[in-house]
């Protein structure tokens, strides 16, 4: 009889520590649950400032008139007056396709005018796959001194007489008829 108490005793100490420590584990999944929350949250908000800060510098480029004073990068020596296409490989590729086909329209119009399209692929294959038909002389290049680190848009931009930097445009998708006027303007 006494070994039956005492096994009904710590069969019930047991049952008792058990659901005391699955009170214990539930507590502490909510509170690392609401850690992880807020730690989302705050990374979100981050992200969100970041694409802020990066969309405050397309804009002041969008803006800019006057050529930027940038030293011309090696792979646009003897460009001058050019039109270029910059992309690289991580962009929106049908963002890519329609400037192409606006350069394309463009250069039917203006066949004096010099369209280079320097790209940032690390596999050339992969290029001609994703885009077979680009009708203008291609350059690679690595980096740019117009590149802007997280931004993955293709944009436009001239380089002017003095070999500077001059009307950096970032099309937007939702509005590609902005390339158009863009080159209207040129």
């Amino acid at each position: 009889m006494k070994s039956f108490f005492a096994k009904y005793w710590a069969l019930s100490l047991l049952v008792f520590l058990n659901l005391l420590l699955i009170g214990v584990d539930f507590k502490l999944y909510k509170d690392l649950k609401r850690v992880n929350t807020n730690y989302r949250a705050r990374e979100s908000k981050i992200d969100e400032l970041e694409r802020k800060i990066a969309m405050l510098k397309i804009l002041t480029l969008n803006g800019v008139k006057s050529p930027i004073h940038k030293p011309i990068d090696k792979a646009l020596n003897g460009r001058m007056g050019s039109i270029v296409l910059r992309f690289h490989e991580n962009d929106c590729n049908d963002c890519v396709r329609h400037t192409i086909q606006y350069l394309y329209e463009y250069n039917k119009d203006h066949p004096t005018k010099k369209i280079l399209v320097l790209v940032n692929y690390s596999n050339k294959e992969k290029l001609k796959r994703e885009f077979p038909f680009i009708p203008f002389e291609i350059r690679y290049a690595k980096e740019i001194n117009l590149d802007i680190k997280g931004i993955y848009s293709p944009y436009l931009f001239i380089v002017n007489s003095n070999g500077q930097y001059e009307k950096v445009l970032f099309p937007n998708f939702m509005a590609m008829d902005m390339v158009e006027q863009y080159l209207k303007g040129i």
